[in-house]
């Protein structure tokens, strides 16, 4: 399914007379379109933020600092206790048990988050890949590197044609938001042996 995003107002502006009026020759107005398949795109920024591995590190250590933070505030933490340094040490191991703690309770509700908005970034990339594709990568070493996928990996992974060196390394596989589709294959085609 191709997303388009197409301007559809139709509305003609009318003259005091009730004419028609025309835009001066200068003017072109852009509509906002967004094409997914057939025609090669440039990353936003959105894009190129869920590519990267920030989605995650923000849900799992905002997370892991709030439980530091709160568990610290809960137990009664004061200015007054910077001057003992038994305190010091009790209220810092404190944090980093409820920090780490907070970072493993994170997955449970990060499931149920972070996995269907990753989700949902790769379908607007242009998911689900399969061989033969032609994508662009967005971000990390092949940054803007037009390739084909060359097969399926783990998930919704694939593995993009990038040479041997690569594909000796893993450095190959991505997922689909780190993914961008360039071109479709023809509907009604034979599928690739």
């Amino acid at each position: 399914m191709a997303v388009q995003i197409l301007d559809t107002r139709e509305v003609p502006a009318l003259n005091a007379d009730g004419a028609e009026a025309k835009p001066p020759e200068s003017y072109q107005y852009q509509s906002p379109i967004i094409k997914l398949f057939g025609e090669e795109m440039k990353p936003t920024l959105t894009q190129r933020f869920y590519a990267s591995r920030w989605p995650c590190l923000i849900w799992f250590g905002g997370l892991a600092f709030l439980a530091a933070v709160l568990s610290v505030w809960g137990a009664g933490f004061e200015l007054g206790f910077l001057r003992n340094w038994k305190m010091i040490g009790w209220y810092s191991l404190l944090s980093i048990i409820t920090g780490a703690l907070g970072y493993f309770l994170a997955i449970f509700p990060g499931m149920f988050f972070i996995g269907p908005l990753l989700h949902g970034r790769g379908l607007i990339n242009g998911a689900p890949f399969e061989k033969g594709d032609r994508v662009q990568i967005i971000g990390g070493r092949f940054d803007q590197t037009q390739s084909e996928v060359c097969s399926g990996w783990q998930g919704d992974s694939v593995r993009v044609s990038l040479g041997d060196e690569a594909a000796e390394r893993f450095q190959d596989v991505f997922s689909p938001t780190q993914l961008l589709r360039i071109s479709n294959t023809e509907q009604g085609a034979a599928p690739n042996p």
